[in-house]
């Protein structure tokens, strides 16, 4: 079972997914820009959040929010994996 604070850190990252979804539909989002909005909502939630921590959760969150085809849940972590 998670604590509360890796569940709000999770929350915020899934808050940015949305985000990130959303602006998708506008036009192509580079790893980059998708970093820089998850970390900004999770710091933004927690204000402490390590990128280990923020890292963790894109990777659990992208795998909670796969879908059949799983195109746009996979954009959520691919920019924190590599680091």
């Amino acid at each position: 079972m998670a604590d509360a604070r890796t569940e709000r850190i999770d929350a915020a990252v899934a808050s940015a997914g949305e985000l990130i979804a959303a602006l998708q539909d506008w036009g192509p989002i580079v790893p980059n820009q998708a970093k820089v909005i998850v970390m900004a909502a999770v710091r933004a939630e927690v204000p402490n959040a390590q990128d280990w921590e923020i890292k963790q959760s894109a990777v659990r969150v992208s795998q909670d929010l796969k879908k059949p085809t799983g195109e746009r849940a996979a954009q959520l972590a691919l920019p924190l994996e590599n680091e």
